[in-house]
């Protein structure tokens, strides 16, 4: 059992909400199994948090990290899945960072961004 949901958006930092609430039984993991990201700026990586994911540890800092995506590059290596802990939600939350430790400005982005739901 998986579904997909498809997120785009002109900025680094967006959010959906849906018609539906997604009520998830049991356990559950996601992954950013595609991503096109197109702009004007100087970063070649984004570390991508999102708000369902489990916390990961980077540099002793707990973050919602679900996967660190390439400009201008399509996903097409094996997806990085994370366990979901916000079984129930009815939208979702979406922030892309140059350095996960600093709050910087990021310019202005075409992102489109795949998230694939699937149980564990």
């Amino acid at each position: 059992m998986s579904f997909y949901i498809v997120l785009s958006g002109k900025t680094t930092s967006f959010s959906s909400h849906f018609t539906k609430t997604y009520n998830l039984r049991g356990e559950w993991e996601v992954a950013v199994t595609s991503s096109i990201i197109n702009g004007e700026s100087k970063a070649k990586m984004y570390w991508t948090m999102c708000d369902v994911a489990d916390y990961s540890y980077v540099n002793d800092i707990p973050m919602q990290l679900v996967d660190i995506m390439l400009a201008d590059v399509k996903k097409s290596i094996k997806p990085m899945y994370v366990k979901v802990i916000k079984k129930r939600f009815s939208s979702i939350n979406i922030e892309l960072k140059q350095d996960p430790n600093k709050e910087e400005e990021i310019s202005a982005l075409d992102i489109t961004c795949i998230l694939h739901f699937r149980k564990a």
